[in-house]
């Protein structure tokens, strides 16, 4: 494998359980020390990471994406835009009700985002009184509440577009930069800007004949087996949240991944990674 150096966007750890050699020292009862060596099962982290896309990644992944937008039009798909004006000649698919909720949460949204802003700009924050503090935690709170209202929304009407050419192309798109990004870091090499593909190759083609060989497994250890597993799921998750506009931090992935282990059920953008039939 080829190694590489760039920029980031996520960096995390995947643990596996690795047998090690551990020594101890201890007094016998000649007064001696002597050292005991003896084999346990620890869990070894090996950093994995989303590299930060360049503007020629971004160019081929808008061109590939278009490409399977065609395609699935050829097959017969309908676009986005065809299923839209047969909802719409059908009512429309959100009520009146629904959309004054969405409007009224979304400019609840930009004025408590404006007013946290001032807050934290117009005075020094070391000076601010519990009373303040207490206050700008609330706007924090309900300001992550409200964005996070607006995005189950707009993931809820982009679920009535799953049937089409579109949706079809944006999973396979995930899937594309998700063995583009994906990254490991190599063992044993204490070079912490140096890293190497989780999936080999130098063509989209190439890199997923890696995911199936990562995927079956075969010649491989169980350790291994158990590292690329989890790697490639918290990768593609990742490489989900941040195509969907919801993680483009550090921080973003970390407060995500926190939610997701609270409540498994909020991981609709990972299912949509999914490696699918072809």
């Amino acid at each position: 494998m080829e190694k590489t150096k760039f920029k980031t966007l996520y960096t995390f750890d995947v643990y596996v359980t690795r047998e090690v050699e551990e020594k101890t020292q201890k007094t016998n009862e000649a007064g001696e020390v002597v050292t005991e060596t003896k084999t346990v099962k620890k869990q070894i982290p090996r950093q994995v990471c989303l590299r930060r896309p360049t503007r020629g990644m971004l160019d081929d992944a808008e061109l590939y994406f278009n490409v399977l937008v065609s395609k699935g039009i050829q097959a017969g798909l309908m676009s986005r835009a065809l299923l839209a004006k047969r909802f719409n000649n059908d009512g429309g698919v959100v009520s009146e009700p629904e959309k004054q909720a969405y409007a009224k949460a979304y400019f609840d949204l930009e004025r408590k985002e404006t007013e946290l802003m001032k807050l934290r700009s117009l005075k020094d924050q070391s000076s601010l009184s519990d009373s303040e503090k207490a206050y700008i935690e609330q706007l924090v709170k309900d300001t992550a509440t409200l964005r996070r209202s607006l995005q189950d929304w707009e993931l809820a009407q982009l679920s009535l577009y799953d049937i089409t050419a579109e949706s079809r192309a944006r999973t396979k798109t995930i899937i594309w930069w998700t063995v583009n990004l994906a990254y490991m870091r190599p063992e044993n090499d204490a070079d912490t800007d140096t890293w190497l593909p989780i999936f080999e190759g130098e063509t989209f083609e190439e890199k997923m004949d890696s995911y199936d060989v990562i995927e079956e497994g075969e010649g491989f250890t169980e350790e291994q087996k158990d590292f690329y597993f989890r790697a490639t799921r918290r990768a593609a998750a990742a490489t989900a949240f941040w195509f969907y506009g919801r993680a483009s931090k550090q921080e973003d992935f970390a407060s995500l991944e926190e939610e997701i282990n609270r409540d498994p059920t909020k991981t609709e953008e990972a299912v949509a990674v999914e490696k699918p039939a072809e």
